[in-house]
């Protein structure tokens, strides 16, 4: 199940808070330090396209 987009304005906000401002370079380094949960494994040829302004995660090709 991906993040609704409370969950992503949160980790978002946390992960600038966490590193001076700086935005995370894309969903994965959020999951990967820890303020979003694991997200689905995704089928081959797709990938998570994350809007950090928007707070909008969505799969792309």
């Amino acid at each position: 199940m991906l993040p609704n987009r409370d969950a992503l304005y949160d980790a978002i906000t946390k992960f600038m808070m966490a590193n001076k401002g700086r935005a995370a370079k894309d969903v994965h380094e959020l999951v990967e330090k820890g303020f979003l949960k694991p997200l689905p494994t995704l089928p081959p040829g797709k990938r998570y396209e994350l809007d950090q302004r928007g707070a909008t995660l969505r799969i792309v090709d």
